[in-house]
């Protein structure tokens, strides 16, 4: 695998949701919709903000996207692309710093999941965008292979993807791979990517496209797509025990 990427080619946004308030249906299991009281387990009885904002939550969360979300961004071997991180305003200033820190990092607070299918990006060329949650991961030639789909209604994912699970800051241990047979599709929804002229699709919406004649496009390779299942996800997904396991160094998972 080449290290270095000329930036050359189209500019690519990658957008990302990071701690942001999402919908109820996230968290069914543990708020009460009338009173908006969640009941955790792990952290207790608490207001939804109060919880989302649990500072022990944003560590764990912080473990997981930087030991591989942001792991996957640095190894990419295409190096013209911009990381929009939107995250919430109530999010501590002390780890909106640490993240900003980030090379190619822009930080834009919203109040809601909805304030950011509002927010548009006006340029003058032709660019794409990706959706990356922040606790998922692309293949370090992810953003380099998706140049070869340049089609200007296109929707590019993985063919293949695979679940995992963090063990440390340094390994995850990845399952059997997704494949077309059970839902390794999903990731149009989670790591789609369009090519625009000019309007940034709204974040959330790449399967809407998907629905309304945009070409679907598969790259074949089952660790293009790394997706998390764990306690701190978003939902209670969890890997099958009987899925044949293994533990990998995540910098070799994602360059292999």
């Amino acid at each position: 695998m080449r290290n270095t990427h000329k930036p050359m080619g189209k500019m690519i946004y990658v957008l990302t949701r990071f701690y942001i308030p999402g919908p109820m249906f996230y968290h069914a299991k543990k708020i009460n919709s009338k009173t908006n009281i969640v009941n955790d387990p792990q952290f207790g009885q608490m207001p939804y903000s109060d919880w989302l904002y649990h500072e022990e939550r944003i560590k764990q969360r912080l473990k997981i996207f930087n030991a591989v979300t942001r792991v996957s961004m640095e190894l990419q071997t295409y190096k013209n692309f911009a990381w929009i991180l939107f995250t919430g305003k109530g999010m501590p200033k002390k780890y909106i710093d640490e993240i900003a820190s980030i090379p190619r990092c822009e930080i834009i607070p919203v109040d809601t999941r909805e304030d950011i299918v509002k927010k548009r990006f006006i340029l003058n060329s032709e660019f794409i965008t990706v959706r990356l949650d922040d606790d998922d991961a692309l293949h370090a030639t992810y953003l380099e292979k998706i140049q070869h789909f340049n089609t200007p209604k296109c929707i590019v994912a993985p063919m293949q993807g695979r679940y995992f699970t963090l063990m440390d800051e340094h390994t995850v241990q990845v399952g059997l791979p997704r494949s077309n047979d059970n839902d390794a599709v999903s990731c149009l929804y989670s790591a789609g990517c369009g090519v625009s002229n000019r309007n940034i699709y709204k974040l959330g919406d790449h399967c809407t496209y998907a629905e309304q004649g945009y070409d679907r496009q598969l790259i074949p390779g089952e660790n293009m797509f790394l997706q998390s299942a764990g306690a701190h996800t978003w939902s209670d997904r969890t890997i099958d025990a009987s899925a044949n396991l293994q533990t990998f160094n995540i910098r070799d998972v994602l360059t292999q």
